[in-house]
């Protein structure tokens, strides 16, 4: 298995900064948070990175599993889906309505992945 996860994150070509497997346990949530204010507690070396600099491909997305952006609202996801959604400074929080686990691998990158979505 971790040589299939090491075989995917090489395909992407990215400038990979980390990247984890996510679970989140049925009828578990993350409260709204920011990540630069979560990376920055967790990393003295940590750098403001203000485009989009995070991939999430979601394996398992169960229905009625939620991410929800401050003034932006709900985005549902399907599993196989690789969608590019954040930046450090957007407020989200994850909701787990299902009876199984949701499971994503999330990418964190140096630098933009898409160059159109700066937010300066």
């Amino acid at each position: 298995c971790s040589s299939d996860l090491t075989a995917l994150l090489d395909s992407l070509e990215l400038d990979q900064w980390y990247a984890f497997i996510g679970v989140l346990p049925p009828g578990g949530f993350i409260y709204p948070h920011r990540d630069f204010d979560t990376a920055k507690q967790n990393n003295d070396s940590y750098q403001e990175y203000k485009g989009c600099t995070q991939l999430y491909i979601p394996v398992y997305w169960p229905k009625d599993n939620y991410i929800k952006f401050a003034d932006a609202g709900i985005l549902n996801f399907e599993s196989g889906q690789s969608v590019v959604i954040n930046s450090d400074y957007y407020s989200h929080c994850l909701v787990n309505n299902s009876d199984q686990n949701r499971i994503v691998i999330g990418v964190r990158c140096h630098q933009d992945i898409l160059k159109d979505c700066r937010l300066d």
